[in-house]
């Protein structure tokens, strides 16, 4: 289709924002590939080579906005530039930590937004309280936290999930014209039961939009507990030498885990007790947030009784010793340290890693 003539005044920018382990990498890949189909519409996600999300952007908001830095603001200044000869109608930009933004800092990256666009709207999925907090237990462990039991982490990061006291700060400071839209992430809510099917149906609401290219809702899938150990005797072996690369390869790392072709174990679970805890935790949020974001449709509610039914007996070691025999232990230890110093000569290997890895994605269904 040939570009459309757009004016400032008839773009749009929407802001996809996580949260983190709801079909995001699914929606960036398809993004990336050009796989949604709207008759009639022209949209854009542009992006840096190598790279499936706009991640990037997050510290340099962080900085513009909360901490006054000068040169982020002209950096925010010349990527709004770059963004204004974009031609399509809608422009799209994606990264889960959008959702985590400060309040105040989201609202000030919206306001310098809306010099470029005519409309702005910000669409996140909404993961149930108990498995989001489960998702990010093991994104983080992924990424190479210590923690030594997942109690320690819930006693932590569970204010995270207080979704009505997030979304609240949202409201009061975006302007009332930008359009928020809190999608509950629940198979039964999700249009064609696809995070993909859903997320083009959200952002092109009666325009028939399509998902093309097989794009699938696996991208990005949880690892099993032995697989995530195996990547914690990495990571453990990296913070011992003083290697300081763990976050740059933590994705292709686990990429390259999982189709190692070794027993990966059972999925990371919570065990009755916490979930009985965290479940009287979130019970008031639950309840409050699908009366006032799902117009008392009880998502949330009934999915924190139902993951809470479900739980498991006892706790889950996340110890490595406990899953990995001591030999396998020995073996991964020596891989990093070699990975480590073949870095330390060669500083492109992370950055190859990545880029092999959206490769990968991009290239599979």
């Amino acid at each position: 289709m040939p570009p459309t003539r757009t004016t400032r005044q008839s773009r749009r920018l929407v802001i996809h924002a996580g949260q983190i382990k709801t079909g995001s990498t699914s929606i960036q890949t398809a993004l990336a590939r050009g796989d949604l189909v709207v008759p009639g519409h022209t949209w854009a996600y542009p992006r840096l080579p190598g790279f499936l999300d706009h991640v990037s952007l997050d510290p340099i908001l962080r900085r513009a906005y909360r901490e006054g830095k000068r040169r982020d603001r002209w950096v925010i200044d010349a990527l709004s530039n770059l963004l204004s000869l974009t031609r399509a109608e809608t422009v799209i930009l994606s990264a889960e930590h959008f959702a985590n933004l400060p309040p105040d800092v989201l609202a000030k990256a919206v306001d310098r937004a809306r010099r470029t666009f005519g409309t702005c709207e910000i669409v996140v999925y909404i993961r149930p309280h108990l498995g989001a907090l489960t998702s990010l237990f093991v994104e983080l462990i992924k990424q190479g936290s210590t923690q030594s039991t997942f109690d320690a982490f819930a006693a932590d990061a569970h204010r995270q999930f207080i979704y009505m006291r997030k979304y609240t700060g949202w409201k009061k400071n975006l302007s009332p014209s930008v359009k928020v839209t809190l999608r509950p992430f629940v198979p039964s809510a999700l249009i064609g039961g696809s995070t993909v099917t859903d997320f083009a149906a959200t952002v092109f609401p009666g325009q028939d939009a399509q998902v093309d290219g097989g794009a699938s809702d696996r991208k990005n899938a949880p690892l099993g507990v032995r697989d995530l150990m195996r990547l914690k005797v990495w990571h453990r072996k990296f913070k011992a030498i003083g290697f300081d690369g763990s976050n740059q390869i933590a994705w292709p790392l686990a990429d390259v885990v999982a189709r190692g072709g070794a027993d990966g174990g059972p999925k990371l679970r919570m065990h009755r007790a916490l979930a009985d805890r965290m479940a009287e935790v979130y019970a008031k949020d639950a309840a409050r947030f699908d009366a006032t974001w799902f117009g008392g449709t009880p998502y949330l509610a009934e999915a924190l009784e139902r993951e809470r039914e479900t739980a498991i007996a006892a706790p889950m070691s996340v110890e490595p010793e406990d899953w990995l025999n001591p030999d396998e232990i020995a073996m991964l230890e020596a891989m990093a340290q070699m990975f480590a110093e073949a870095q330390s000569r060669h500083s492109l290997w992370p950055a190859r890693l990545r880029h092999a890895h959206v490769k990968r994605q991009m290239r599979e269904a």
